[in-house]
Order: C-alpha cells, then sequence, then structure tokens
C-alpha cells in the first residue's frame, strides 16, 4: 500500500479528543473530490473553516456534497436518513466534547484549591458536630454547682434535671428531617 492511501486511513481524532484540523487540499484529497467541489461546499456554507482557517476533518464524515443528478434518482429517501445520521453523530460529538470540557474545567478547579474532597468535608463537619455535642454534654456539670449555690440548692438535682433537658435538646437536633435535606 502506497504512502498516499496510508494517508487516508488515518483516523482523523486525535488521543487527546481534539479532532484533526486540514486544509482544503488535503481535505479534497481525503474526500477524493476536486479542490473546487470543497470551495463550492464552503461558499454553499455547507462546510466551515475554523477561526484558523482550516476544516475540522469530521466533516469529511457530514453529508456535505451535492449529489450528482444520477445520485439524486438514486438515493431519494435514503438521503434524509443520512442526513440524520450525520446530525446525531454531529449531537453526538457534540455532547462528548462538552462533557470533557466540563470535566477539565473540574480538574483545573480542583488544582486551583477551589474544590475540595466530599469526604474532607464531611469529616469535618462531622468532627465539629462532634465537638459541639461534647461541649453541651459536658455544660451541666460546669454549671450545676454555680447555679445551685447561686439559687442555695443543692447541686446534685440541679446536675440531673440540667443534664436531662440538655440530653433532649441534644437527641432533638439529631438527625435533619427530610425538609432540611431538600433543596428549593
Amino acid at each position: 500500500m502506497n504512502s498516499k492511501k496510508m494517508s487516508a486511513v488515518v483516523s482523523t481524532v486525535r488521543t487527546d479528543g481534539t479532532s484533526e484540523r486540514l486544509s482544503a487540499r488535503e481535505f479534497a484529497r481525503r474526500a477524493h473530490c476536486d479542490e473546487r467541489q470543497i470551495r463550492r461546499a464552503l461558499a454553499r456554507g455547507v462546510l466551515v473553516r475554523g477561526e484558523d482557517g482550516l476544516l475540522d476533518a469530521r466533516q469529511l464524515a457530514s453529508a456535505w456534497r451535492k449529489p450528482s443528478a444520477r445520485e439524486s434518482s438514486t438515493r431519494g429517501r435514503t438521503n434524509d436518513r443520512h442526513v440524520a445520521q450525520a446530525n446525531a453523530l454531529a449531537a453526538a460529538l457534540l455532547r462528548r466534547e462538552l462533557a470533557a470540557a466540563g470535566l477539565r474545567e473540574l480538574e483545573l478547579a480542583q488544582k486551583a484549591g477551589k474544590l475540595i474532597e466530599l469526604e474532607v468535608v464531611e469529616r469535618l463537619f462531622f468532627d465539629a458536630a462532634r465537638g459541639w455535642r461534647n461541649a453541651w454534654l459536658n455544660w451541666p456539670a460546669r454549671i450545676a454547682p454555680l447555679l445551685a449555690a447561686e439559687l442555695g440548692l443543692d447541686p446534685t438535682p440541679v446536675l440531673h434535671l440540667l443534664t436531662e433537658h440538655v440530653h433532649a435538646h441534644c437527641e432533638s437536633l439529631g438527625e435533619p428531617h427530610a425538609e432540611q435535606l431538600r433543596e428549593d
């Protein structure tokens, strides 16, 4: 197989997910047509040049050619199916590119330190909540003797009463209710 035929077999999508960019002459060579056909298709708006002035190699697979009189009589109803397939392929490629761009954006945000792992946040929140709970559970033992002295009461019943109310309050705060978890 000679090198001219081999180059037409080469994939048009690079390993990094971007498409190969072609000059009009190379596009015509790979499409096995004349460069004038490419210029006419560009003038009709069927083919589109990128900002760099080159053509996207994925357009090779699109239905950009005008059918000849002989082809149009044989194509008829199948042309609509080919156009629909080409549109579906273009939409799928666009979704893939958008998904890849979204992933790259998330990776950049993570590298910039704008994102935090969910496990880290959960662990920090859990540790903070445990600290708050422990502070509340230890509060009656600290305050009961002081409160009993001010009121002239025995500290033991005051401690039991405060402990009971603090435990009841902590239990009421316990787990979030389903209404609190729902987003508006």
